[in-house]
């Protein structure tokens, strides 16, 4: 699966969203029990081994260790198109402000921090035929990323 969408011509979203790679996925990180109920608490330490083992296996395939810098890893190929699809799915697009291409580790803990000072802009649209809430579509809201939940409803509340 990763082969097929690091290829040179790709995968579209339509049909990545359309392959069911995701459901996949899924079911093989949760051993098959995400669409169970509940697990015996017998069968959990088992269990709990498969899914460390799968995920130990799929990790040696996603992040190769001799990867230059040149080339992206399968493991980023997979997470663009994940994005691209909740993007698609979702209606509202999934876009990092700003990417440090730097291997070193600093520089992804600096970017990491940097968006905790940027605000988030939202686009608040109510759904069509809804009278009783206020309309934002024509406005752009900023929301720090460290406000209480308490104080974005504040905002909204009204």
């Amino acid at each position: 699966m990763l082969a097929e969408l690091s290829k040179g011509d790709g995968v579209s979203t339509f049909e990545f969203i359309g392959s069911g790679v995701v459901a996949a996925l899924l079911n093989y990180f949760s051993c098959g029990t995400f669409s169970k109920e509940r697990i015996s608490e017998t069968n959990l330490p088992r269990s709990r081994q498969q899914a460390l083992k799968r995920f130990k296996s799929f990790i040696s395939v996603a992040l190769p260790a001799g990867v230059n810098e040149g080339n992206e890893t399968p493991m980023t190929v997979l997470v663009q198109k994940l994005q691209n699809s909740l993007s698609s799915l979702e209606r509202f697009p999934v876009v990092p402000s700003h990417s440090s291409r730097s291997s070193s580790g600093s520089a992804h803990l600096s970017s990491g921090l940097s968006a905790l000072t940027q605000p988030f802009k939202l686009r608040l649209c109510r759904a069509q035929g809804d009278k009783s809430l206020r309309d934002y579509s024509s406005n752009i809201v900023l929301i720090d990323p460290l406000a209480s939940l308490a104080a974005v409803e504040e905002f909204l509340w009204p």
